[in-house]
């Protein structure tokens, strides 16, 4: 397994113990890097060379050593519809990694409160296909690395770094599939909430948007909606993406009553609007309800019985 690869692995494991309290949230304080900007939206044509750079800024309490390396980046869907990112997976979208050399700052130290520039240049061959290409110019920390390769001491190994967006001047498809729009219809508690899979049949990235709206069961006026600030996420071309709205308690939402919710998705010229009645119902009310219904039953069986031995 490559260094990078046991970064990553070993890195979420010590973030599940930090967060279990098996590992001390002091430890994470000691190294810390922050990569700005997060991400670049590029316009490439072929034949021509573009020059990009980002920062790397020491935010622990330790000087930190680093070394730059690119990696291809993929949106890989998981069985239960949702997606993760993958830096592994190569096919026609990730050639942009063979076109990215670093021409300053890939390796070095940052001292304590410090800030390095890492440059790249992208070289875009002159028969590069049209369409998007993705990538990420990662930043890895190495003042561990030789028990990082004994698999020891990891928790201070970091990695990072901007998610390059390229599309390519050239023959582009803006194809995309809503695959589903649902709302849940029954709920004990908040959040109401409303979740889509949408697929990008493109060859471009996108961004596809979802907004949600709640109204009282008999009105036209919403109770919530996020339409001033829309749900929005990147589906990369080849991919699909899974997507979930949410309208919490701590966000006003009610904790019991009949209400109307409408979902509305959109990606590329594709649109899908669905509206579904969704109860909210605690379970104490249920158990009242069943307790009322007993006791009925019970009042009915009774009073039959008394007017069967009066007879």
């Amino acid at each position: 397994m490559k260094t990078r690869n046991k970064v990553f692995v070993m890195g979420a494991f010590i973030t599940v113990l930090a967060a279990l309290g098996i590992v001390k949230p002091a430890a994470a304080e000691k190294f810390g890097i922050g990569i700005s900007p997060a991400e670049f939206v590029i316009d490439l044509k072929p034949g021509q060379v573009y020059t990009e750079k980002f920062m790397v800024e020491n935010k622990g309490e330790e000087d930190v050593s680093y070394r730059a390396s690119i990696s291809p980046y993929q949106q890989l869907n998981l069985e239960n519809g949702k997606t993760e990112a993958s830096y592994t997976t190569k096919n026609e979208y990730t050639e942009i990694v063979e076109w990215i050399k670093f021409t300053g700052g890939e390796e070095g130290t940052i001292p304590v409160g410090g800030k390095a520039t890492v440059t790249f240049t992208i070289t875009v061959p002159k028969d590069a296909p049209g369409g998007g290409q993705y990538a990420v110019p990662f930043v890895t920390t190495t003042n561990n690395e030789a028990n990082l390769s004994e698999g020891s001491s990891v928790g201070q190994a970091l990695s990072g770094g901007p998610v390059i967006y390229a599309t390519v001047d050239g023959v582009t498809r803006t194809e995309g599939t809503i695959k589903t729009n649902d709302i849940n219809g029954f709920l004990f508690n908040p959040p109401f909430t409303a979740s889509t899979t949408v697929a990008n049949n493109g060859n471009i990235h996108t961004y596809a948007t979802q907004i949600m709206k709640v109204f009282s069961l008999f009105s036209s006026e919403s109770i919530y909606n996020n339409e001033e600030s829309p749900s929005t996420f990147i589906v990369l071309p080849g991919g699909t993406k899974y997507n979930a709205v949410n309208w919490s308690a701590e966000q006003g939402a009610p904790s019991i009553g009949i209400f109307k919710v409408q979902s509305e998705v959109k990606i590329f010229d594709q649109v899908s609007k669905v509206e579904k009645i969704v109860i909210v119902c605690p379970m104490w009310v249920l158990i009242l309800v069943l307790v009322f219904i007993l006791a009925v039953i019970f009042w009915l069986i009774s009073r039959a019985k008394a007017r069967k031995a009066e007879k």
